[in-house]
């Protein structure tokens, strides 16, 4: 594993990277990770291939200095920013993401699908958008709701437990909230990454018609166990999409980047001629 950092504007960003194949893969961590949560990847990966995770904003040893709320096509800057200084094609490469990361991933293919030459997402965020989520990070009032949460937990927590009681949320998501609430650093992250990327909203009916029209390669991979993002998220999209889309369960929670699942998740990397990627 190499490790390194570029500057982009004022801003550094961290990366790791594996392999030296000809086949570029960019991989997208989850929520609260960084770009080693991919070293079971990196050092599973096909010898076709080479892998560079990087540390998006807001997370691991990246430095970011910009306080606006990040966007794909600035996220895309990022990577070919990478690509560049390791002397790299970034002109075509396909996208690894994990939970959170496969929703920023989906909004990249959304915003550049003719440089994406793969899709292989898992547990996916992003293939629908919770009311929570949604009300929380995508409105005004909702961002100040928000805010006044974060700085005051208890009476939420206190409604949350109600509403599990009397059977209006999932227990799931009740540990959810309380995981991500009762600690004050927590919360405090839970808001800043949650808000400095809710310019990452993918739209699923672009993005299936994109699938077809390009027939780009895309493989979603769930965890049978996970409570928090279901196979049956996988299931309705691709009975709606008009493209292929490849279906894998694994026995597992919602952490699929794991030693066991490296060679497994690996397999699922689609071999192409670059060359003739996009028609």
């Amino acid at each position: 594993m190499k490790q390194g950092q570029v500057k982009y504007g004022n801003s550094t960003i961290h990366y790791c990277k594996w392999g030296a194949g000809t086949e570029l893969l960019i991989a997208i961590h989850g929520f609260g990770e960084d770009s080693t949560s991919y070293a079971c990847i990196g050092e599973n990966l096909p010898r076709e291939f080479s892998l560079i995770a990087l540390d998006l904003p807001k997370h691991g040893s990246t430095e970011w200095k910009d306080a606006s709320a990040i966007t794909p096509h600035e996220l895309l800057s990022v990577i070919q920013r990478l690509c560049a200084e390791g002397g790299i094609d970034g002109s075509v490469f396909g996208l690894i993401g994990y939970s959170m990361g496969a929703r920023i991933a989906l909004s990249l293919y959304e915003t550049d699908s003719k440089s994406i030459a793969q899709l292989l997402l898992l547990a996916p965020d992003g293939l629908s958008m919770h009311f929570i989520y949604w009300l929380s990070t995508q409105t005004t009032v909702g961002r100040g709701m928000f805010r006044w949460t974060v700085q005051h937990p208890k009476p939420f927590l206190q409604i949350a437990s109600f509403a599990r009681r009397t059977g209006i949320i999932k227990e799931s998501r009740m540990r959810f909230a309380k995981l991500y609430l009762q600690q004050e650093t927590t919360r405090k992250q839970v808001y800043e990454i949650w808000t400095a990327f809710r310019k990452f909203r993918p739209d699923r009916k672009k993005i299936a018609l994109l699938l077809h029209r390009h027939q780009t390669p895309i493989t979603l991979v769930f965890g049978k166990n996970d409570p928090v993002i279901q196979s049956s998220l996988g299931e309705d999209f691709r009975q709606h999409a008009k493209s292929e889309i490849g279906l894998e369960i694994l026995d597992s929670g919602h952490q699929l980047l794991h030693e066991k699942h490296a060679r497994q998740i690996c397999s699922l990397l689609k071999i192409q001629n670059q060359t003739n990627l996009k028609q």
